[in-house]
This record gives C-alpha cells, structure tokens and sequence, in this order.
C-alpha cells in the first residue's frame, strides 16, 4: 500500500501499529484509529485518552502519522470521549 503512489494509508484498529509503521516507515502518512465501538462509543474518555496515547506511542516516532478517529464515528459517541482523543494529540509532537 505504501508504494501505490498515495499519500495516506489508513490501517484498520485490528492491524498492529507498531508492525504498519515499521513496514511502511515514512514513506507515506500513516492514519492509525481507535476502534470505533469499543473504545470511542463505549469507552470512557480516560479509555480513549488510553488508547489514544497507545497509537501515538506505536506509530507516532518521526512523524508521518495522523490519529484518527476511522471512516465513521458513531452518531451516540460521546462527545467528552472525542475531545479525549483531541486533547491527547495535542499533548504530543509526533
């Protein structure tokens, strides 16, 4: 996927950060998400910020990455829980 000419890859929360980064490294953007049932509309904000803080630790080192959210977010997710995920990107420089 890193080699097909785009920009961004995404990779689905059941793929291994850690692994996509060290496959792809910085040659293309890497979206890693949360999973968007369990930890984004179930979990608690201090679950997200868990998470959250999980996919930067993995894939985050030298940039080249974007926490994401996935392709939808749950119309019921609560809003506390995205401002979670928010606010622990913001307290990193990756």
């Amino acid at each position: 996927m890193a080699d097909s000419g785009a920009d961004l890859v995404e990779i689905d929360h059941k793929v291994s950060l850690k692994t996509a980064k060290q496959l792809i490294g910085d040659r293309v953007c890497l979206i890693g998400i949360l999973d968007p049932s369990a930890v984004l509309l179930y979990g608690t904000p201090e679950r997200v910020a868990e998470a959250s803080q999980q996919c930067i630790d993995d894939a985050g080192r030298g940039g080249a990455f974007i926490l994401g959210s996935g392709c939808e977010v749950a119309y019921y997710t609560p809003q506390e829980n995205m401002k979670a995920m928010i606010a622990t990107a913001r307290r990193n420089r990756y």
